[in-house]
Parts: structure tokens; C-alpha cells; sequence
């Protein structure tokens, strides 16, 4: 975990990411220049992540972001597509609680904390 004075955060777009829910967290939490709050976005693995409407996104970390972050987001995600919490996931989100991160969810990423 960090030990200056930004807090870091991982959001953890899962496959069929909610955009919008997925959009909270970066648009809350994502402003670097304020001083507070040091953001990234990772999927399971390094590449494109699908969401559930008409686009997909980038992401440039994998599951090793959540080892080296204060707190945890996932937002929602359509748990019946089968590909978000893999046993890959929920191990590196139970090593980040292990560890002492704040592990939280937005709306059904409660299914990948579960």
C-alpha cells in the first residue's frame, strides 16, 4: 500500500464491464490533479475488456495492479457472461483484503466480492 500522501486505487473492469458503473468510480476518483486519489484501470488480464453495451476498452495492467494498491473498485458486471469472477480474480481480490486494501463493489461487482 502507499505510504505518501495519495491514496491508490485499482478499478477492476471485469468482462462485460458496466460502463456506467465502471464510469462512476473513474469520475469520481479520477483526477489526478487534485491530489488525492492516484487511479488506474486493469482487467484481469492486460488487453481489451468488452462492457455491456456497444464498445470495449484498454486496459494496460492485469490482476498485479491490486497488489500494490490502497483500495479496490469493482463495478459492475453481467455475472451471467461466466468470464468475471474466475478463481484468478477472486484469489487476487482476496490476497488485496488479506493484504489490508478496501475492497469495495458498485452494484453487481457485490457477485465478484461474494
Amino acid at each position: 500500500m502507499s505510504s505518501g500522501s495519495c491514496h491508490t486505487v485499482a478499478v477492476l473492469a471485469l468482462e462485460a464491464v458496466v460502463a456506467f458503473d465502471l464510469a462512476i468510480a473513474t469520475q469520481v476518483l479520477g483526477h489526478p490533479d487534485e491530489g488525492f486519489y492516484a487511479l488506474e484501470v486493469c482487467g484481469a488480464t492486460p488487453g481489451e475488456v468488452p462492457t455491456t453495451t456497444a464498445f470495449s476498452l484498454r486496459v494496460a495492467h492485469g490482476l498485479e495492479a491490486l497488489e500494490r494498491v490502497d483500495t479496490v473498485v469493482v463495478p459492475g458486471y453481467d455475472a451471467r457472461t461466466g468470464g468475471g469472477a474466475t478463481p484468478e480474480v477472486v484469489g487476487a481480490l482476496r490476497a488485496a483484503g488479506a493484504r489490508g486494501a478496501r475492497v469495495v463493489s458498485i452494484c453487481t461487482g457485490a457477485f465478484a466480492l461474494a
